[in-house]
């Protein structure tokens, strides 16, 4: 576990848990897969990421570029999403539970 630093996600990763960080999602990520983000600030650009069996716990993921990316078997719990725009966004078997998507796109 990663805890408590402001991590760069630079190349396609999988098989971590982070807690408490900062999370700047680099240009040429394009694949997040059996990653878990606990209480985590996400900045950058989430677009054309393909995100699988992934866990977004207690994130703040308000305001960022999810076009094009793809979710498959993702969990979103408790999370704050204002501004969450869908544009393109593909989804299979993602939950979202006690998230606030207020100012949904």
């Amino acid at each position: 576990m990663i805890e408590n630093q402001h991590v760069v996600l630079t190349h396609d990763g999988g098989r971590c848990h982070y807690k408490n960080c900062v999370i700047t999602i680099d240009a040429d990520l394009r694949e997040l897969d059996e990653m878990i983000f606990t209480a985590c600030q996400f900045e950058g650009d989430f677009s054309a990421v393909h995100v699988t069996d992934t866990v977004f716990e207690k994130c703040q993921l308000m305001n960022l570029n999810f076009e094009n990316i793809s979710f498959r078997r993702a969990r979103f719990a408790h999370c704050q999403m204002t501004g969450f725009s869908c544009h393109n966004v593909r989804m299979k078997d993602v939950s979202f539970v006690g998230c606030k998507l207020n100012l949904l796109n």
